[in-house]
């Protein structure tokens, strides 16, 4: 019954006994505090902050900002976000787990804001014809614009074949464009989800 407290009594107590042998030797106590503890600083250096891993963004694509020496990330927020209670309901915040609930399922929920998107016609971009929204969208907060879960073509890549869209005459005449530049990212009337304003001016 007291086997659990009992073992982590005595593992502090090994933990203190070491750190008090070693601490005379700032070497071997940076080697030890580093094995236990994340953030914890250089010898004779400032702080370190542990990662935010929980964010998943890719310091190669977020977009940043200097303020003096100090570099922030610089993060689009969902609106709802900010109050966990309207897409996760009244107890979300009295019963938080990894596992929280939705008050409706996806599409339905985003509907509720998005109501633009539930009658969509013409050529339906996949995703949003299965209505998996959060295939392309982050639903709390994310470094690249409209909450998107990559930045552009990079999300874009994860279903179509990049090689094959970089082949194209029309793509390389282009490079520095983004997909949405000429694509429609939900449904459009024409094939290929082609903006109508680009399809006139070729035309």
């Amino acid at each position: 019954m007291f086997k659990r407290p009992r073992r982590l009594i005595v593992g502090l107590a090994v933990l203190t006994v070491i750190l008090t042998t070693i601490s005379c030797d700032p070497v071997e106590k940076q080697k030890w505090l580093t094995f236990f503890f994340d953030g914890v600083p250089p010898i004779g250096g400032e702080p370190q902050m542990p990662e935010e891993s929980s964010l998943e963004i890719n310091s190669s694509d977020e977009e940043l900002v200097r303020r003096g020496t100090e570099i922030r990330k610089v993060l689009f927020e969902h609106e709802p976000a900010k109050d966990c209670r309207t897409c996760h309901g009244q107890d979300s915040m009295k019963n938080f787990s990894l596992n929280v609930k939705l008050v409706k399922p996806v599409p339905e929920l985003c509907f509720q804001c998005h109501e633009e998107y539930s009658r969509l016609s013409g050529w339906v971009h996949g995703p949003v014809a299965v209505g998996e929204c959060l295939i392309c969208h982050n639903p709390h907060r994310s470094s690249a614009e409209h909450l998107l879960q990559e930045p552009q073509p990079k999300l874009c890549y994860i279903c179509h074949e990049q090689q094959i869209i970089e082949s194209m005459l029309v793509h390389a005449a282009e490079p520095n464009s983004v997909c949405t530049d000429c694509h429609e990212a939900h449904a459009s009337p024409r094939r290929g989800l082609m903006k109508t304003d680009i399809m006139d001016s070729i035309n």
